[in-house]
């Protein structure tokens, strides 16, 4: 039964001690929200699609059949995601422009 591990040999953790101990400590820190391990892997696919991981790799590396669900789920658009759309357009619209002397 090695899907109830979240790490291999040689120390394998339980997922429900894992989502145990994050539940404990997210409350000592003073966090209203629930963090389980399923946190990270939604941060860790959101980070790809930030980055521009092409969805065919992010949907292999995280074991998704259908890319509807890596796309409908993981590809909100971040602030960084519109700042950097926004920087593109502004560098094919109005290019820089070297200072006069």
């Amino acid at each position: 039964m090695s899907s109830q591990f979240i790490f291999g040999n040689p120390d394998p953790i339980k997922l429900d001690l894992f989502n145990d101990f994050l539940s404990r400590s997210s409350k000592r820190a003073g966090l209203n929200k629930r963090i389980t391990s399923h946190f990270f892997r939604h941060s860790h696919i959101s980070l790809l699609v930030e980055l521009g991981t092409p969805i065919p790799l992010i949907m292999d590396r995280v074991g998704h059949s259908d890319s509807k669900v890596t796309i409908e789920i993981y590809s909100h658009v971040t602030k960084s995601m519109s700042d950097d759309l926004i920087e593109k357009l502004n560098d094919i619209f109005a290019p820089s422009v070297p200072p006069s002397t």
